[in-house]
């Protein structure tokens, strides 16, 4: 594929394949999150450039004098800096009339420290010393942002979660995220087909959202996703040191604000703990203390909020344990306050700005969105596609829609690229009716936006290039269509798009939404996501068309939806490829005026990681597709 604007794109897309697992790893007894990189309060491009060095200890109270954090051009360092530290996952503390759930991990230290006055495209080293680090300090470097024409970088989301095998017992559980990450961290050793060239080391990654699940709590991140993500072994089965090295960008999916994205229960679940991928007690959002990203978001449309059009209602931010609901705004206001850090720019709680946010890199200007049902009145339909017409949403709030086309217009940057989870334009069933985005499409197409990553589906999938018409309407299949495509543009001999690029990257590792195979690969029976590239699926009478005919059209309707609209599916398809039942990612390369994307699948070895005790690691072989 390739893609140009009226500035002239390109890209191209090559897939390959891989798939392995591996055993969840103990935390160690003082460091519970090993230092990692964060790019911090630091958004458009300034004289110079930072970075963040972030831990987490066990400790309830941050010992800041018992760290010391260096840093140079080499590894005698010669630079030093004192981190911050701050309590987190102790807001229940803040009112003694909650109750504790058994399962509360109980307060941790959340250390940071900011390395300032960085040369751009510049290879740095840091150490980090203290209690609970090796005799030798925790050393690794990283790489500051480059600034120019060429760059490139990793697209991937909807990860986070290890399912079970089915029938195991005790739970075997399946980690298909590792092995993704693995392969990103070594994109640039992959052998490619004859005809593409070597694939370079990535300057930055991308994340389209639901990193952890189910709920976004503490206990996901130690579970699931720091064990994987900041593995000291880089293999298939451990994941790599990823993110000590490489700056990694994560938009807020509904996994990671609450499950639903519709609120946030700050409480607990009922049947938390270990692995179960719900809240433990009073550890609820912790990508907000996590996760240090540019702070230059509007204020008022974070979780606590519910917005319809421009009413808003403070009401996203729940209690609940055991059928029995709280009132506490004092552990709420102390949560919003442990997510108070100076990450770059003076403090301010994370909170109140990390949903929106954006950033330059190499020559482009990326803008990551909350997409979250909380935006549109908490509009949540998970009725079946044949049961009911899809139904219109709330217009996108004003605060937002100014933010975004002053952050458009005011870059430079001949590249604009926007991450948001829920797709406004996607083939696969299992979401079709969480479309909500489609109400910011004409404010990205008339503002320069090339291209938009999405996550939510399980799969890969690119649009032809759309232009909004009526794209927020509620879809007909009578009139006007509500967007138009432009089917000339093939990203190979066309590669200048006559509108907005829309690509689905949520393979990366969680498992497939694939009604024909049961757990830990699959989800169970159903009209699925997975139908619309192959096509399988007979429910309630009617039979699901194969492949591409199931597909959406320009009417913003599909097969599906014929049962109760008539007609629907019936004009043009607005996709153009759809991938399944395979983790994948993107890497993305930037030279001027060029972008090409490499679509890399599973799996990608000879052999598997197969042993006497676990002989099929959930499935062994080779395939490789040169196609997109």
């Amino acid at each position: 594929m390739q893609i140009s604007s009226h500035r002239a794109q390109a890209a191209v897309l090559a897939l390959v394949v891989a798939f392995f697992s591996l055993a969840p790893r103990a935390a160690g007894q003082n460091v519970t999150y090993k230092p990692y990189i964060q790019p911090g309060d630091n958004g458009p491009f300034g004289p110079t450039d930072q970075i963040v060095i972030a831990w987490q200890t066990d400790e309830a109270t941050p010992n800041l004098s018992a760290f010391t954090v260096q840093f140079g051009e080499s590894v005698f360092y010669g630079q030093s800096v004192t981190p911050q530290g701050r309590v987190v996952d102790n807001y229940l503390s803040a009112d003694p009339a909650l109750p504790v759930p058994p399962t509360a991990s109980g307060p941790h230290s959340n250390y940071a420290a900011v390395l300032k006055d960085l040369d751009y495209n510049t290879t740095y080293f840091y150490r980090v010393s203290g209690p609970g680090m090796p005799s030798g300090g925790f050393a690794a470097s990283f790489h500051t942002r480059k600034r120019g024409d060429e760059f490139s970088f990793l697209v991937q989301g909807d990860e986070g979660f290890f399912p079970a095998e089915a029938n195991s017992n005790p739970p075997r559980l399946a980690d298909f995220e590792a092995r993704i990450i693995h392969l990103m961290y070594n994109v640039h050793h992959l052998e490619v087909p004859p005809g593409v060239p070597h694939l370079p080391k990535p300057d930055l990654a991308l994340n389209t959202g639901d990193n952890v699940y189910n709920n976004g709590a503490e206990g996901s991140y130690r579970d699931f996703w720091f064990p994987v993500w900041n593995s000291d072994v880089d293999s298939n089965e451990t994941g790599a040191p990823f993110i000590r090295s490489i700056p990694f960008y994560i938009v807020v999916g509904n996994h990671d604000m609450g499950a639903t994205g519709v609120n946030a229960n700050m409480l607990g679940g009922d049947n938390a703990g270990r692995f179960s991928g719900n809240t433990d007690g009073g550890d609820a959002l912790a990508y907000f203390n996590n996760y240090y990203f540019p702070l230059n978001g509007p204020a008022g449309v974070d979780t606590q909020f519910t917005w319809n059009a421009d009413t808003v209602t403070p009401n996203g931010m729940i209690f609940s344990y055991k059928n029995t609901s709280y009132s506490s705004p004092a552990a709420i206001a102390a949560f919003r306050a442990s997510t108070a850090v100076d990450a770059g720019k003076g403090a301010k709680q994370q909170i109140d700005h990390m949903h929106n946010f954006s950033f330059d890199s190499g020559s482009a200007h990326f803008v990551f969105l909350d997409a979250n049902p909380h935006l549109f009145n908490g509009q949540l339909d998970n009725t079946a596609l044949f049961a009911k017409a899809p139904q219109a949403f709330s217009a996108y709030p004003s605060v937002l829609r100014d933010w975004l086309i002053n952050d458009l217009d005011s870059s430079a940057q001949p590249w604009k690229i926007v991450v948001f989870h829920q797709p406004a334009f996607s083939s696969g069933d299992a979401t079709v009716r969480n479309s909500q985005m489609r109400a910011a499409a004409k404010f990205l197409e008339d503002h320069g936006v090339n291209m938009v990553f999405n996550g939510h589906e399980h799969n890969y999938q690119r649009t032809y290039p759309i232009r909004a018409l009526n794209a927020a309407t509620t879809p007909v299949t009578t009139g006007s269509p509500a967007v138009s495509i432009d089917t000339a543009f093939d990203g190979v001999n066309q590669t200048v798009p006559d509108g907005v690029l829309y690509v689905v990257e949520g393979a990366g590792g969680n498992r497939d939404f694939d009604g024909d195979l049961g757990p830990a690969r699959g989800s169970g029976l159903g009209i699925d996501q997975d139908d619309s590239a192959t096509g399988t699926a007979t429910l309630a009478g009617f039979t699901f068309p194969n492949g591409p005919s199931s597909w959406l059209d320009t009417n913003l309707t599909s097969a599906a939806f014929s049962p109760v609209l008539p007609g629907a599916g019936n004009g043009p398809k607005i996709t153009a490829k759809f991938k399944a039942k395979v983790f994948s990612f993107a890497e993305v390369i930037v030279r001027d005026n060029k972008l090409t994307l490499y679509q890399i699948t599973e799996p990608l070895t000879p052999s598997s990681s197969a042993t006497a005790s676990n002989p099929a690691p959930f499935r062994d072989g080779c395939e490789r597709n040169t196609a997109e």
